[in-house]
């Protein structure tokens, strides 16, 4: 729990616009296979360094000081409790994989395995019990000034230079001296979707004895074919798709079509960003995703049963309401200039470019995306 509520305060401060790192995580589990440890993690632009590690060390001396709050324990309580309800429900579905990777760190590591009937009968009777304070005293044990370390890997080219040990020892400091405020958790009551629309109608039925499959034509012009399985006993999975794609638009909005769905689903939905959608959702298993790609766009999506609605929702309001959120535009723009500025340095990434553009025969649209295509990116699109 602590873990997952940390992450999620990381994930929220990587949403801002000028964010001091473009991917952090932080744990507390195996830093080799003998030994476990509490540790974050950080990734910067060229240069931020010394703002990365004083955002890590200021949040976590936030937590230190104030620790989590009842709402961000209440989410968490609910979203693990609603997982291990999946898996229960998936018990007689379960991936080989998955079995042996928990014999192996049983093997490995002598981690208990009682199977997971027992896991969430364990889960239903002592999860709610845990207290705010019991999670919270684990950053007095685990944040502490002694047997800490900073690791510092970064890539040698001309311009980016590293803190000195002193540098860096001063910033931890200067953190310990801040006037640090407490997280306030924003959270909203409001539904995900105010106001419902008038039903469509099924103008045509259809149904394939051979393949299992009914088809519905609505009145909108929407083919919808459904076909029921027994892969899963907790799952819906969709796409959605018609043709067009980036094909439909000319070299000059390419990049802008290339990258509009991974914008958009940056972003939100209706009234609600990226961070407050999270929160929305706890406790639901429902995701619903754009996408655009050469010759398609559409929306691929996943949820239990019991989250239907909510995903249908969700597919609804990307079509008629998509969150137009110029903070979390920014911040897309930020996260995609700062992998990109090192990418050329990855042998892996440099063939993959190669590949790519001669099997494309150099035209534009199969040439590596570069911080100069970004910048015309950033300058020409809107949200719209």
């Amino acid at each position: 729990m602590f873990n997952e509520m940390m992450n999620a305060r990381l994930a929220e401060i990587r949403q801002q616009p000028d964010a001091p790192f473009t991917f952090a995580g932080a744990s507390y589990g195996d830093l080799v296979r003998t030994v476990d440890a509490y540790f974050c993690r950080a990734v910067v632009k060229d240069g931020g360094v010394e703002k990365g590690i004083d955002a890590i060390a200021t949040e976590n001396q936030r937590v230190k000081k104030f620790g989590f709050t009842s709402t961000e324990l209440a989410r968490i309580k609910t979203d693990m409790l609603r997982k291990m309800e999946k898996e229960f429900n998936e018990r007689d579905k379960t991936e080989s994989k998955n079995l042996v990777r928990e014999f192996v760190s049983n093997f490995l590591q002598q981690e208990p395995v009682p199977g997971v009937e027992y896991e969430y009968t364990f889960y239903k009777k002592y999860l709610d019990g845990i207290t705010l304070n019991e999670v919270n005293d684990l950053a007095k044990k685990w944040i502490t000034d002694d047997n800490a370390m900073v690791i510092i890997t970064a890539p040698e080219k001309a311009g980016v230079t590293l803190p000195s040990d002193e540098k860096i020892m001063s910033i931890l400091k200067d953190v310990q001296s801040k006037d640090i405020k407490a997280y306030e958790d924003k959270v909203s009551d409001k539904p995900l979707l105010a106001t419902k629309p008038a039903p469509g109608k099924v103008i045509e039925e259809k149904e394939s004895k051979d393949m299992g499959t009914t088809t519905w034509k609505l009145a909108n012009g929407a083919t919808i074919i459904l076909k029921p399985t027994d892969y899963k006993n907790d799952e819906i999975i969709f796409d959605a798709y018609s043709f067009g794609g980036t094909s439909l638009y000319s070299d000059k909005d390419y990049i802008t079509a290339s990258n509009a769905a991974q914008i958009v689903d940056n972003a939100g939905l209706g009234e609600f960003n990226s961070t407050t959608l999270q929160k929305l959702l706890a406790g639901k298993i429902a995701n619903v995703s754009p996408y655009i790609n050469d010759i398609q766009e559409g929306f691929n999506g996943s949820c239990s049963p019991k989250d239907i609605e909510t995903m249908m929702q969700m597919l609804y309001l990307y079509f008629t309401n998509p969150n137009k959120n110029e903070n979390d535009f920014k911040a897309y723009i930020e996260q995609q200039r700062a992998f990109l500025q090192n990418r050329s340095s990855s042998p892996d990434a440099a063939f993959q470019d190669t590949v790519k553009a001669t099997m494309g025969q150099y035209n534009y649209r199969s040439l590596p995306m570069t911080e100069g295509k970004l910048r015309s990116e950033e300058h020409t699109s809107e949200l719209q």
